[in-house]
């Protein structure tokens, strides 16, 4: 949001921020070790490898929380998708949500079809 700000210029101070939003038992550890490492790189710039500090804690952090099959997880909900009740614009944000998550695109035809497939036969009847 602000390019000229201190933390923006500096990769330590982003690192550094960034560690500090990241709170809780479960995460206590990885992030002492972020800093511990932050700490090193600032004493011994070779240890970055021609990477910046940056590059190199937010490859960590994907590595170690983001969850790699939330992607299928997401593709397996969007087949198994009814509209219930009625509800289509509900449907249609959980649908798009789903999608998202799915890293698919809206307007590919076997996505269409999925979504058809949620949809009441009469509605899709009436729609087409």
């Amino acid at each position: 949001m602000n390019d000229e700000a201190s933390i923006a210029c500096s990769d330590i101070k982003k690192c550094t921020y960034f560690l500090s939003l990241i709170e809780g038992p479960k995460v206590e550890r990885w992030t002492e070790r972020m800093y511990e490492w932050l700490d090193a790189a600032k004493g011994n710039p070779g240890i970055l490898m021609g990477r910046s500090a940056w590059d190199h804690v937010s490859r960590e952090f994907l590595d170690a929380f983001v969850d790699y099959v939330e992607s299928e997880r997401a593709q397996d909900e969007m087949k198994n998708l009814r509209m219930k009740e009625g509800k289509i614009d509900k449907y249609i944000a959980a649908f798009e949500r789903l999608a998202f998550c799915a890293g698919v695109n809206l307007d590919d035809p076997s996505n269409l079809r999925t979504f058809a497939k949620g949809l009441p036969s009469a509605l899709v009847k009436i729609v087409i």
